[in-house]
């Protein structure tokens, strides 16, 4: 059920992350991007039983994306990124949730998802 999961956060968030880069720009990317993945792929991963797992699905997801649109030089190194960064991210949230709650997880890896955007975006 979490692939279900992971691929409606990643379809949801394709959508809702095009709209605020639309209207932000690069801002977008290090403040709203990452509030709605880490609420997409928390909340779906909740809702369907697997949070780390959603946030994986969501990783290869995103991985197929940079591969295909990223430079040659850099679009594996991109993809297998995309994969372990969305993991780690999946289980800060995982254990953030079990621990506190989730409004508490999604901030706090939203929270750390902005300060990886920043990271790449330099």
């Amino acid at each position: 059920m979490f692939i279900i999961g992971g691929l409606i956060s990643a379809i949801l968030a394709y959508f809702l992350n095009k709209l605020v880069v639309d209207m932000y720009g690069d801002k977008a990317v290090i403040y709203g991007v990452p509030i709605i993945e880490e609420s997409s792929k928390t909340i779906m991963g909740y809702i369907f039983g697997s949070i780390i797992g959603a946030h994986f699905i969501f990783g290869v997801v995103e991985s197929l994306n940079d591969f295909i649109v990223s430079p040659k030089e850099v679009n594996f190194r991109a993809s297998v990124l995309s994969i372990i960064t969305h993991l780690i991210f999946g289980a800060i949230a995982y254990y953030i949730l079990i621990y506190v709650n989730i409004y508490t997880s999604i901030i706090i890896t939203s929270i750390i998802h902005g300060y990886w955007n920043r990271f790449m975006l330099r």
